[in-house]
């Protein structure tokens, strides 16, 4: 039996162990090790609040600066769009002509398969573009999402809206 061990393990290679197992007995304290330690819940300090369950009809009215600045909230309300015929769509449209970043947006959202002409695509690109400097930087994406989907590149002549 001992030759096993001697072929297994030679002798130069037990005596160039023993100092590191000497040392082992040096350390004071020691880390124990991640396995044993349970794992913490890390939650992240900003949240976002999900629109996914909020009913279409509800959507439009929502405001307010943690709905307009949530990308999760424009998403949503793509879908909500998506699902109206082109008539309620200009119509529901009509109602957010105040100028601001966000109704410019929402009329976007509504007019983007409501069968415009694209003079009117054009104006309302325009629009988002000149806009665009107070549109937050979270929400931007959407926009671009919003030109992609809605073919505003071909209605400007090939070009997508460019947000500064």
């Amino acid at each position: 039996m001992r030759h096993i061990f001697q072929r297994l393990l030679p002798r130069r290679l037990w005596l160039a162990g023993l100092p590191c197992l000497a040392l082992l007995g040096c350390v004071q304290n020691h880390n124990k090790p991640a396995i044993d330690t349970p794992a913490e819940e890390k939650i992240p300090v900003y949240q976002l609040a999900d629109y996914l369950s909020t009913e279409c009809s509800d959507i439009w009215a929502l405001q307010g600066k943690s709905t307009e600045t949530n990308p999760l909230y424009w998403l949503r309300a793509m879908d909500c769009a998506d699902r109206l015929m082109p008539a309620q769509s200009r119509q529901q449209a009509r109602q957010y002509d105040d100028g601001s970043w966000q109704n410019t947006f929402k009329q976007g959202i509504l007019l983007a398969d409501a069968k415009i002409t694209p003079y009117e695509r054009r104006q309302l690109v325009a629009r988002i573009e000149a806009l665009s400097t107070e549109i937050p930087a979270q929400v931007r994406p959407t926009v671009s999402t919003l030109a992609r989907r809605s073919g505003a590149a071909t209605a400007t002549g090939g070009r997508a809206p460019t947000l500064q």
